[in-house]
């Protein structure tokens, strides 16, 4: 499932589900975090993946954090970019503690890989098809 902005299309950021388990995730947080990463998402789609604290965090080599602060409980979604103006969730979680699970970042990291994998074996995949065409 992909977020967009139909007012800004053109310059809009896409935000896809990278995983079957994120979506629930998020439905089950409480209803202020959930409204809190609705209005981030709305943000980032027209200002970039990454605006900044206290929104948005960059953790190192490619994994940034939606930062979605509520009342009672604080939820987390991490999630990298890929090129084309596209982000990818990884993982969406509440947080329990004062730092990040290793365990979450663990996962996520590992979901990284995986997408940025398969994004270039579609890129690998889209120039052998387009040189076959010129053929």
């Amino acid at each position: 499932m992909a977020f967009t902005n139909m007012l800004n299309s053109a310059m809009a950021w896409q935000i896809t589900y990278g995983f079957d388990d994120i979506q629930p995730a998020i439905e089950k947080m409480d209803a202020d975090v959930k409204a809190k990463f609705v209005h981030i998402s709305d943000q980032m789609i027209t200002k970039g993946s990454n605006f900044g604290m206290p929104y948005t965090e960059a953790l190192g080599e490619g994994l940034y954090q939606i930062r979605a602060v509520g009342h009672q409980t604080t939820g987390r979604v991490l999630y990298c970019t890929l090129p084309g103006e596209q982000i990818v969730l990884l993982r969406a979680f509440v947080k329990k503690t004062e730092a990040t699970s290793p365990k979450e970042l663990k996962i996520a990291r590992e979901r990284m890989a995986e997408v940025k994998a398969a994004h270039r074996q579609r890129e690998v995949a889209a120039k052998k098809k387009g040189k076959k065409g010129n053929a």
